[in-house]
């Protein structure tokens, strides 16, 4: 994220007003790690609220609030989504308490409020960086040089310069010196960037994770509901067969109790017809081939799967 959002002429949506950039680009810089990600402030949001009844970050996974954040949070923020609130957590679950009263200041600024909240009663501090006429701001100015050095070379956050002379080596000797740093530098950023699409990946596979699990459950509420309906239709089945056989004796009382036994014996059962559970649905439609799939899923279980049958 860092090297996508270097400044405040870096955000792609024009509408964005100068003291929400500060703002945006002061959270960005107090909260990345040492990859350059929101990442590890996630997973820490996480571990701090995630469990928390009502709070905005209850039950989400580390994709829902990269992209939740996303609208207020990293280069292509829009304009009015600024909460106090979310950005206090956000701060607190990272550790950087100390940066509220900066973070405090820049809100009120951006949201034109005199303090962020009602209950607010902790400090409102200026940044020493946020001075008047001073633009476009970057990230540099507000992290400082050392914090820049963990994700660029001295070369892309200070003025061109050339390589430092190295007492007891020849000026030869000194350019190959200039140009393995380069070399070095340019390996390093190779190395953040596949970090990047690594991690891009690894979201990708937490969401495809999380929907299978959705799915699981939602298959086994669906067999579950399955079960009570064909115990259900059974307990209904011998009901009805109850009700036939006393309307029998009622309409024929002559007839003898063996005559209504056989009666009672040529009636169709269940048994006279397939066992869906013995015989794997046909192939056919794509609704077909997801029952056949659970059928043989199921096999084993030793379930009732009359329902995976019916249409």
């Amino acid at each position: 994220m860092v090297d996508k959002l270097r400044s405040t002429d870096d955000f792609s949506c024009k509408d964005l007003e100068l003291p929400q950039r500060k703002l945006i680009l002061f959270l960005v810089v107090t909260l990345v790690d040492k990859f350059g990600q929101l990442t590890t402030t996630y997973d820490s949001l996480i571990d701090r609220f995630g469990n928390v009844e009502g709070h905005w970050a209850a039950g989400k996974n580390r994709g829902q609030l990269q992209k939740a954040c996303a609208r207020y949070l990293g280069k292509a923020a829009t304009p009015g989504r600024l909460q106090w609130e979310r950005i206090r957590d956000l701060l607190v679950a990272a550790g950087r308490e100390e940066a509220l009263p900066e973070a405090a200041y820049l809100f009120c600024q951006a949201t034109g409020r005199d303090q962020p909240e009602e209950r607010y009663r902790g400090e409102i501090r200026r940044p020493h960086w946020d001075q008047p006429g001073v633009t476009p701001i970057t990230s540099t100015m507000i992290g400082g040089l050392e914090w820049a050095a963990r994700f660029w070379s001295a070369a892309t956050t200070t003025s061109p310069a050339p390589p430092p002379a190295v007492p007891g080596l020849s000026g030869e000797r000194d350019d190959e010196v200039f140009q393995l740093v380069q070399s070095l530098t340019r390996a390093w950023r190779e190395a953040m960037a596949m970090n990047g699409r690594l991690r891009q990946e690894v979201d990708l596979v937490e969401k495809l994770l999380a929907r299978a699990q959705g799915e699981k459950w939602g298959l086994l509420r669906y067999k579950s509901k399955a079960e009570k309906t064909t115990a259900r239709l059974r307990r209904e089945n011998m009901v009805f067969r109850g009700e036939i056989e006393r309307m029998l004796r009622s309409l024929h009382p002559n007839v003898g109790e063996e005559t209504v036994r056989n009666l009672m014996a040529d009636m169709p059962r269940a048994a006279d017809f397939p066992d869906p559970r013995n015989t794997p649905p046909p192939a056919g439609s794509a609704e077909a081939t997801k029952k056949r799939h659970l059928w043989y899923e199921l096999r084993d279980g030793g379930a009732d799967r009359t329902a995976w049958w019916m249409p």
